[in-house]
């Protein structure tokens, strides 16, 4: 189910993610002990130009016909363009101590130690989904199998989020919300506070959970009236 798959004993099954933005080809790999070499030696992430041979495993891929030159920019780092832009996106986990700021325009989400949000359960994989957020838009990408993410209760390989949508990943669930006040705390604090355990949830938590919600929206859009 990989877009490229690469046969051989050295590749992952979840080996690295190559995601098109912004002009590039922005490349980072999906696991701690998967092997990716570029001209400098070993590497975990970065832009992958016409001028730079990428080792995956056994295999060495060149990109061809790309002319363009990157940003300078870190995707998987927070981005203030996107921590300015409004609405403010945030995840809310059902249980969790606080939200989580959707301010990067990649971020990983899954038990291993590579993902920016940790969701330690065995029902989730070590690298589970990704988010995408591009200006004035976010995406969510499954990278397991079918069945594994829902958006709205319906199975999602890939699906564009809006604010309401519901998630669940693994045993976890989660809102995507329109963030109030922005925070005048860090990225760093923010994130060291905001994954707490999410837990199994009844329907009168889940209907509280929804109340607030629309509490939060309706504040959102009269303050843009």
């Amino acid at each position: 189910d990989n877009d490229l798959w690469l046969n051989h004993d050295r590749v992952l099954p979840r080996h690295a993610l190559l995601v098109w933005m912004d002009g590039g080809v922005f490349f980072t790999a999906l696991d701690p002990k998967a092997e990716l070499l570029g001209a400098k030696g070993p590497v975990t992430s970065g832009w992958w130009t016409s001028n730079l041979c990428l080792r995956i495993g056994a295999f060495r891929l060149r990109l061809l016909g790309l002319k363009t030159v990157p940003p300078d920019v870190d995707p998987l780092a927070p981005s203030r363009s996107l921590a300015a832009e409004l609405p403010r996106l945030e995840l809310r986990f059902l249980g969790g101590a606080r939200p989580w700021p959707v301010t990067r325009p990649v971020t990983l989400i899954g038990r291993s130690s590579v993902c920016k949000i940790r969701l330690e359960h065995g029902s989730v994989l070590p690298v589970q989904a990704v988010l995408l957020r591009t200006a004035g838009r976010l995406w969510l990408v499954n990278l397991g199998t079918e069945g594994d993410v829902l958006v709205n209760d319906v199975p999602a390989d890939a699906a564009e989020l809006e604010v309401g949508d519901r998630l669940r990943i693994g045993e976890f669930r989660a809102k995507v919300d329109a963030a109030g006040e922005w925070p005048s705390k860090t990225d760093a604090e923010l994130e060291e506070r905001a994954l707490a355990r999410p837990k199994p949830a009844d329907e009168t938590l889940l209907r509280d959970f929804a109340d607030q919600h629309q509490k939060l929206l309706d504040t959102h859009l009269r303050a843009l009236r």
